[in-house]
């Protein structure tokens, strides 16, 4: 009997910082995935070994009866050695760090009798995203900040064989840019990225603001671009980023002071995020095309963090039409952990893992059992709903706001209908009331809406019902007779919405009945779906923070598992 494989994005010792995950992988079978922070309650818990999220693949290893034998790590301590390798002596006297963080990775997680593998970041990365398409000849694409040393690269998947084709090395790097210009707009990078793209639509191009970026993109020559002489000295300790050097060399470029945050948003502002924008969206089809004509994929995919960008992946699908363009719906450094597990699985079956990301509820679930004592512990008001669907659909349709809790919960950063904030997703002002009693997010970021299946393709411009479902990281244009039916959904500035596109059947059959019945009810068949927490919250993982978040923020109904609660008064 096979042991069990545990994938880990460590977060300590350099592998990696932010984001730490872990994805337990059995015969090629996904049977767990969580993020550190859903349990710890850090967000991106940066620099944290994910415990809690160890623990509770031993927790499951030992009900199963069956080891975890392996543990694989998608960042390759060999690889970031040569960050500070400069002379032929210095190669000759280096100790194989591999050896030692090994060690360290048993000791961390109490797998003292694991096998511990290591694979390249980027490698991870890529092979999250091939091993989710059944072709024979897939590209994939990986942007990110950096991994060991590579900040962008190209791979080929064809043959049962992942090779890597191109690469970008740092400090040339895209992912770093992007965040230096977050920052540069009063945003936290490495967090708040999202900002500056949803911000960008409404800017315009501003002549002088794309003079000063011409060095640094040259779009007029394929896909030429080069950040080395920002990001360089900006450098210390390996690839650590100093944030304040970095701005204050945007303040030298732009001729124009940083932003401080929460102050006004000038129309400077607004215009810079457009270019800045507009020039990444463009250098990345550029690269990606010019790889597309040499290797002549079926099929591509694509992963990293800059990938997490869904404005940009939309500008790419429709530029990339007709070829079938998919971006693994865990981007980011969390996914590397799904990434790593399936290189190791392939290395010691010597064949091919196809990993079915179908729906991305991998994590924890609570019995009925569990969610009633919790109710009763707060003395709550509930009653037990024979049709929650129905039930749903009704408050939704009343203009309430809903807490939704079913079933296990997601991998990512991505409320998927299993840990959500539910509304009608009309009139725009919906937008507005969810953010005055329960998000607090700025009122120019757009919320993204779930949608039956059925009606995507008439709703979302250029969406194709044969590939995978939209997971809200690709942006759609709205077809213009639905605008007026979704305006608390859409980005008013470009009218593109970020759906998620829901199929009938298990294991979201729950959730798809819930927008069916709100489309019988309403004629729109979609709703609002925001995550089940406050801004600059990991989502809620437990009935306790879905009770307490209820009880403490203005909604009007919890529904959680079978049972629905409702404040004092409520009928």
């Amino acid at each position: 009997m096979n042991g069990l494989i545990l994938g880990i994005n460590p977060c300590i010792a350099g592998m990696n910082y932010h984001d730490p995950s872990v994805c337990l992988l059995d015969s090629g079978r996904i049977i767990f995935a969580i993020e550190e922070e859903r349990l710890n309650r850090k967000r991106h818990s940066s620099g944290m070994f994910p415990v809690l999220a160890v623990e509770e693949c031993k927790r499951i290893s030992e009900l199963l009866g069956r080891p975890i034998t392996d543990i694989a790590v998608g960042f390759d301590p060999s690889l970031s050695q040569r960050r500070f390798l400069n002379t032929p002596s210095e190669k000759r006297h280096i100790v194989d760090e591999r050896t030692w963080l090994a060690v360290l990775l048993r000791r961390a997680s109490g797998l003292f009798n694991a096998k511990v593998s290591f694979y390249p970041h980027h490698m991870a990365h890529a092979v999250s995203a091939a091993n989710l398409i059944a072709s024979d000849h897939v590209m994939c694409v990986v942007f990110d900040g950096t991994g060991e040393l590579s900040s962008a690269s190209i791979w080929e998947a064809k043959d049962d064989t992942l090779t890597m084709i191109d690469s970008v090395d740092m400090p040339n790097s895209l992912g770093y840019f992007y965040a230096v210009a977050t920052a540069y707009l009063g945003f936290r990078p490495w967090g708040e990225e999202g900002k500056l793209m949803a911000l960008a639509p409404y800017g315009n191009r501003d002549v002088e603001i794309m003079q000063h970026l011409s060095p640094f993109f040259n779009l007029d020559c394929g896909y030429s671009y080069d950040f080395s002489s920002i990001i360089g000295p900006c450098l210390h300790d390996g690839f650590a980023l100093d944030i304040e050097k970095a701005i204050e060399m945007f303040e030298l470029i732009f001729e124009h002071p940083h932003r401080q945050p929460g102050t006004q948003l000038t129309s400077w502002h607004k215009n810079f995020a457009y270019c800045i924008q507009d020039c990444v969206e463009k250098t990345v089809l550029l690269y990606i095309k010019k790889w597309q004509e040499i290797i002549k994929p079926n099929q591509i995919c694509c992963a990293g963090g800059l990938f997490m960008n869904c404005k940009m992946n939309g500008f790419l699908r429709r530029n990339l039409a007709p070829i079938n363009f998919i971006v693994q719906p865990v981007a980011g450094d969390a996914g590397t952990s799904i990434g790593a597990a399936i290189l190791n699985a392939q290395d010691n079956n010597k064949e091919r893992v196809e990993i079915n990301l179908e729906e991305l509820s991998l994590g924890l679930e609570y019995s009925d059992e569990q969610v009633e004592r919790t109710l009763l512990s707060y003395g709550v008001k509930y009653y037990r709903s024979s049709n929650i669907a129905k039930d749903c659909s009704r408050f939704i349709n009343n203009g309430n706001i809903v807490a939704w809790f079913q079933g296990k919960s997601e991998l990512g950063c991505r409320a998927l209908g299993h840990r959500s904030i539910l509304a009608a997703p009309t009139p725009h002002y919906m937008s507005d009331v969810i953010n005055n009693r329960v998000k607090h997010r700025e009122e120019w970021r757009p919320f993204a809406c779930s949608i039956i299946e059925d009606k995507a393709s008439d709703v979302l411009l250029g969406y194709n019902p044969i590939t995978r479902p939209a997971y809200m990281i690709e942006a759609y244009p709205v077809n213009k007779k639905w605008q007026s039916k979704m305006e608390a959904v859409m980005h008013l500035a470009d009218k593109t919405t970020r759906p998620q596109v829901v199929r009938d059947g298990e294991p979201n059959k729950l959730y798809y009945d819930v927008i069916k019945a709100y489309y019988e009810l309403s004629g729109c068949p979609m709703i609002l779906n925001t995550s089940l927490n406050d801004k600059g919250q990991p989502i809620i993982q437990t009935p306790n923070e879905a009770v307490e978040f209820f009880l403490n923020n203005n909604l009007d109904y919890l529904i959680i598992n079978h049972f629905i609660a409702c404040k004092d008064g409520d009928n």
